[in-house]
């Protein structure tokens, strides 16, 4: 079974706890919170090169600039419906939005958001034997 893109293996458990950091993943793609990518590169558990993030297992992601949309806070309403979405800053600016730290204006509308990047799995680095390996390294952090 599936849960949200996550290999049946990842307990429901982990995957609350990888939502409650702002890890989001589905089969194509992961939300990394800025934070997270800051700290796994400190610890060494990750390499950057460019717009190529590399695991201690050597898959790698091709990293794209994005937001998660945290809440709607100027009228608490969500006409666009971005809360709870990952839209990268293109597709953001595409919409008429402007990007400013924590926060996206756009039109009347007010949103809070966390910076991050979006990954997508490098072709070949993405096959494993033993299952999906992005899958693996992120319950394991």
């Amino acid at each position: 079974m599936s849960i949200g893109g996550w290999d049946g293996r990842v307990t429901a458990r982990a995957l609350r706890d990888k939502v409650e950091r702002g890890i989001y993943m589905t089969a194509n793609r992961i939300f990394l919170p800025q934070e997270a990518l800051d700290a796994w590169l400190v610890e060494g558990k990750i390499s950057l090169e460019d717009d190529l993030l590399t695991l201690g297992d050597g898959s790698q992601l091709r990293l794209t600039a994005a937001l998660r949309v945290l809440e709607e806070v100027a009228e608490g309403k969500d006409p666009h419906g971005l809360v709870g979405k990952v839209k990268t800053l293109e597709e953001i600016v595409g919409m008429s939005g402007e990007h400013c730290a924590d926060s996206v204006i756009l039109g009347d509308n007010a949103y809070q958001v966390a910076e991050g990047f979006l990954g997508e799995p490098v072709a070949e680095s993405a096959s494993g034997k033993d299952g999906d390996p992005f899958t693996r390294w992120f319950a394991e952090q």
